[in-house]
């Protein structure tokens, strides 16, 4: 969406279809882009040319800019915290398949009785050419993970849709008999992302934004 509103794209898909893992790394997209907190992501984004006026009439219980703010501010904090080297090189093992395994255990005696991915060895000298990455994870943290991942869907689709309305309402209008373009959120597929936009907006709290 940055590139582009940059015009470096002519359309956002463009740059889904390009996807490469290593840039991802969201500590290297800031640092390009020169965003340095949260609301140089919001700006950067430019989500306030994505509202309509028509939003607070529709919704008048959800203060979108404030609801877009905490998106951003969960994207730029805790999701930038939380992403490692490794998760994105495992995650892009998991995608390929073929190195994803669901027992590391029975492959290398002392893993845990987890699931595990096969990474290059970083270590120049080692006599292996790939290492064997466990993934061992408790009942706890995977709820917390979960949760996580909710949150993260969540806010993509929620980003997506505000794209289309600010974009192409004359579309979902003419097209899909969607007027005005925030009852967009009212289709059943969204109406768990406009749930969503409503415990964002009313206890940010016990989501940790």
């Amino acid at each position: 969406m940055i590139r582009f509103r940059l015009k470096e794209l002519d359309y956002p898909v463009e740059g889904i279809l390009a996807y490469k893992p290593d840039r991802v790394v969201l500590e290297n997209l800031f640092s390009r882009r020169k965003i340095s907190s949260a609301d140089d992501l919001f700006a950067a984004l430019g989500l306030l040319e994505d509202v309509e006026n028509s939003w607070s009439s529709f919704y008048p219980r959800i203060d979108c800019v404030a609801v877009l703010r905490r998106m951003c501010r969960f994207i730029y904090l805790n999701c930038k915290a939380n992403q490692s080297r490794f998760g994105v090189e495992a995650y892009n093992r998991i995608k390929h398949g073929l190195v994803f395994l669901p027992n590391g255990q029975r492959y290398l005696h002392g893993m845990p009785n987890a699931p595990a991915v096969m990474i290059p060895t970083r270590d120049p000298i080692s006599p292996n050419p790939y290492t064997l990455l466990g993934l061992p994870i408790e009942d706890t943290a995977l709820e917390n993970r979960a949760r996580l991942i909710e949150f993260i869907q969540s806010t993509t689709r929620a980003l997506v849709s505000f794209y289309l309305i600010g974009r192409y309402p004359d579309f979902l209008r003419d097209d899909r008999k969607i007027d005005p373009a925030p009852a967009l959120f009212t289709l059943p597929p969204l109406v768990s992302v406009l749930e969503f936009l409503q415990q964002l907006n009313d206890k940010p709290e016990q989501i940790g934004v």
